[in-house]
């Protein structure tokens, strides 16, 4: 039996030489990772109230399937922020039998639906809050709901996670 060659290896387009300036794959693989972006995912940083909107602003110059998670280290106290098909938003969860913070979210985020929440249970709702087209707006709205509906002082300390969203498995969302 002669030898069959792969169907799926072109042999005249094949081609062994190595970019300039490379002695072996070794460094032609390290050229072309000088050439990959910097920012490194995920990113995280700790900080204050003051560094909010730096990190806000960041979170609207990445990608559609980017998450930015902001917690308060000394609260159980987590905020997401993150893209939806019509904008960016803030995820938070709520009791609803919490009225004190109810009423801040339906001030800060003119959202008066919060206030109609079921308070006969005190069930754990996960609110996706809209947030305004401008990230220093979107960072004064969570810093006013982070004072007024959950009594943050200026001098919280704050943990940053700049992430990517993982597909989900069948997901066409392009790369950003």
């Amino acid at each position: 039996m002669a030898h069959q060659p792969n169907p799926f290896v072109n042999p005249n387009s094949r081609d062994v030489q190595l970019p300039g300036g490379c002695k072996d794959l070794n460094d032609a693989l390290e050229k072309e990772a000088q050439l990959l972006p910097v920012r490194e995912w995920p990113c995280s940083k700790n900080g204050g109230i003051a560094d909010l909107r730096s990190h806000v602003r960041d979170f609207y110059e990445t990608a559609a399937d980017s998450v930015l998670t902001v917690s308060v280290l000394d609260k159980p106290l987590l905020f997401f922020l993150h893209h939806t098909e019509q904008a960016c938003a803030l995820g938070v969860a709520v009791r609803s039998r919490d009225r004190f913070l109810k009423k801040a979210i339906a001030e800060v985020f003119n959202q008066d639906s919060v206030l109609d929440l079921d308070e006969s249970t005190d069930e754990l709702k996960f609110l996706s809050l809209p947030l305004p087209v401008w990230p220093d707006d979107a960072a004064q709205k969570v810093i006013d709901l982070m004072i007024r509906g959950f009594g943050v002082t200026e001098d919280v300390r704050l943990w940053f996670l700049l992430r990517r969203r993982k597909k989900r498995k069948g997901s066409t969302t392009p790369p950003g």
